[in-house]
């Protein structure tokens, strides 16, 4: 059995696991809206409540924080909702922030909707630029208010300001390969091009290695020897 110690954890999606956690990165959506439909508002506080003496952080969008070696900057919180318009999807109050890492960013946006994107778009514009990029909803981004006709302008231009080298799937192999790479997902036009990196979370051998001035031969026997800085996907 392993133990693993966190001091920070971040909300993206719940799972157990046999951790210790220091401190939750969250933000709640502004009265719960709309998450009785996913009635996060009750699961989370049971959550918190596992991990004695975790402190709650909630954050908000330009904070920074910064840990072993790495900076984690949040570009979008859901306190800002209300002031940009009505809403209706869960999936529109996912956190998107980057970690950036020897000098390499990764972009994670979550479950990103249309809807998020276009307002990061226009408020990130080119700084959205990243080295790795974790595709929206395991490679589905949905609509707002529609989860199945999102607005796929608003997703490639989004996808095309990040540019990332690699590109993080967070879905099935077989998702992927039916799917995704068919070219039945959202920003599939930008993603994938012949030019960028794809790992699939189905494929799970493969890992990146945050590590500066290393070839790729390098990196890929350093990941298998050492696992030092690396992501297991």
């Amino acid at each position: 059995m392993y133990i693993y110690r966190l001091s920070d954890a971040l909300c993206t999606e719940l799972y157990r696991d046999k951790i210790s956690v220091e401190r939750f990165l969250f933000r709640p959506a502004e009265g719960n809206y709309p998450e009785p439909q996913t009635r996060y508002h009750e699961i989370l506080p049971s959550l918190f409540s596992r991990y004695e003496g975790a402190k709650i952080c909630d954050v908000h969008m330009g904070q920074r924080f910064s840990f072993g070696g790495a900076e984690l900057t949040f570009l979008f919180t859901p306190e800002i909702l209300p002031a940009i318009g009505a809403y209706s999807q869960p999936n529109t109050n996912s956190l998107v922030f980057t970690i950036e890492y020897y000098g390499q960013k990764l972009l994670v946006s979550g479950d990103a909707t249309d809807f998020v994107m276009r307002f990061l778009t226009d408020v990130c514009g080119p700084s959205l630029k990243c080295d790795l990029l974790q595709a929206a909803h395991h490679g589905a981004a949905h609509g707002e208010p529609d989860p199945k006709c999102p607005d796929e302008k608003a997703i490639d231009d989004f996808y095309a300001l990040a540019d990332p080298d690699t590109v993080l799937w967070p879905t099935s192999r077989f998702h992927y390969e039916n799917w995704v790479l068919s070219g039945k997902r959202p920003g599939f036009r930008v993603l994938i091009d012949g030019k960028r990196r794809q790992i699939c979370a189905g494929n799970t051998n493969k890992s990146y290695l945050f590590r500066r001035n290393r070839t790729e031969t390098e990196m890929t026997r350093e990941s298998e020897e050492t696992g030092y800085g690396k992501i297991q996907i």
